[in-house]
């Protein structure tokens, strides 16, 4: 997150994917949740909505991504997915 805090979002992306090769990684909602965060910040709801999808499938109960991904619908105007979620 420090590179995309500075710009960086590519080396972010990097750094990312680096972690999600590795088995913890793979497991981590924390990561693929954060890394959510990251694309939408740059403008990639899509690869958001993908990257929240994996950290709920690490973590079915996570509370933190069941809502990141209710906000990126609702200002999607998709209010209705949102409530769902």
């Amino acid at each position: 997150m420090l590179q995309a805090h500075r710009g960086r979002a590519d080396e972010a992306r990097a750094h990312f994917a680096a972690g999600a090769r590795t088995v913890p990684g793979k497991k981590s909602p924390a990561l693929w949740h954060a890394w959510g965060r990251m694309e939408l910040a740059q403008g990639f709801p899509d690869r958001a909505r993908l990257l929240f999808q994996r950290a709920l499938r690490a973590s079915p109960v996570n509370k933190h991504t069941w809502l990141a991904w209710a906000q990126l619908e609702a200002q999607a105007g998709c209010v209705a997915r949102a409530r769902e979620l």
